[in-house]
């Protein structure tokens, strides 16, 4: 890859990218934790049961030795998903600033996609020009440095 080499992967294996509230309300699961509850492996507390709960989600361990009911409510995981925009327009050829914009979207776009999130891809000027769609995988990275070249 042209603008992602081993010694920048090598450099950007110890950070970490942090999404702290995603905008998004999609369906979809994985690793970052949202705002609402829901199903997952990561225990987040119990609460009292409300008419209503489903019966599925009742501690039943809890009742067993409290004989009150208890609901488990886990913190809910959505996948996110990252668009870079990168801008192409005839101001970026002046010195090296492309270059520059072409290694800081890649190294975002690996932070995305080393956490198993997806990644996209636009490039424009007055108008969208290269367009990747969004996948996840560090397999997309290829993909993403080929449009940029």
């Amino acid at each position: 890859m042209k603008y992602l080499d081993p010694v920048a992967q090598a450099r950007l294996r110890n950070l970490e990218l942090r999404v702290r509230r995603s905008m998004s309300w999609a369906p979809s699961p994985g690793r970052h934790a949202s705002v609402s509850r829901g199903l997952s492996h990561d225990f987040a507390q119990h609460r009292a049961y409300a008419p209503g709960d489903e019966l599925r989600s009742i501690d039943w361990k809890i009742y067993a030795r409290k004989d009150r009911f208890y609901v488990k409510e886990f913190n809910e995981e959505r996948l996110v998903t990252a668009h870079l925009l990168t801008d192409a327009s005839g101001s970026m050829g002046f010195g090296s600033k492309w270059d520059l914009a072409c290694r800081l979207a890649m190294a975002m776009a690996y932070l995305v996609a080393a956490r198993g999130d997806a990644a996209g891809l636009m490039t424009f000027d007055t108008e969208p020009r290269v367009g990747v769609p969004a996948r996840a995988g560090l397999g997309q990275l290829a993909a993403l440095d080929a449009a940029l070249e």
